[in-house]
């Protein structure tokens, strides 16, 4: 991930490894901005892998293209899973010691997480399963928008609270 860059106007931090590692430290900053969401330890345990593994698909998917640094679809499994796989033994014995609604919820927020456009807002089916009475799809939908808000918290944009705020504020 170190050798992975990125789109300064979008990632000044530099590669994907300072940004991921800002993601993940942004987690109690992401969830003071949603105070109706109660999120528990295990919650937050899956949260920090998720932030993580974000953008592990940006291994496989990043290339130059028109001057830029650019990382079209790495949220797709396809690029997910294949750096996942490169991880090998060690990383299937994280996956297996996971219960299996851990393992859904783990692959939904990394293939999710950037379910927002700034003009569109949030993805329609995250909010519909905001909304599910099934607590697993619910589960889901409030945790992908927390990692919504640490991966927009997890820049060095003097606008990267702005940012997040373009999340909660679609929740409304």
């Amino acid at each position: 991930m170190r050798r992975i860059p990125q789109d300064a106007e979008f990632h000044p931090e530099g590669n994907v490894w300072t940004h991921t590692r800002a993601v993940r430290r942004a987690l109690s900053e992401a969830i003071a901005m949603l105070p109706k969401f109660e999120i528990s330890d295990s919650d937050r345990n899956l949260l920090r892998l998720s932030a993580w593994c974000h953008d592990l698909g940006k291994a496989d998917a990043t290339v130059f293209q028109n001057g830029r640094w650019i990382a079209p679809e790495h949220d797709k499994p396809m690029h997910l899973n294949a750096v996942l796989r490169q991880l090998g033994h060690p990383w299937r014995n994280i996956w297996q010691s996971g219960s299996a609604a851990n393992r859904k919820a783990f692959a939904y927020l990394c293939t999710r997480h950037m379910g927002i456009g700034d003009e569109c807002g949030i993805d329609r089916r995250i909010l519909r399963s905001l909304r599910s009475a099934d607590l697993h799809r619910s589960r889901r939908a409030k945790l992908v928008i927390v990692l919504m808000v640490m991966d927009r918290l997890g820049t060095s944009r003097s606008s990267r609270v702005a940012d997040a705020m373009i999340v909660v504020n679609a929740l409304k």
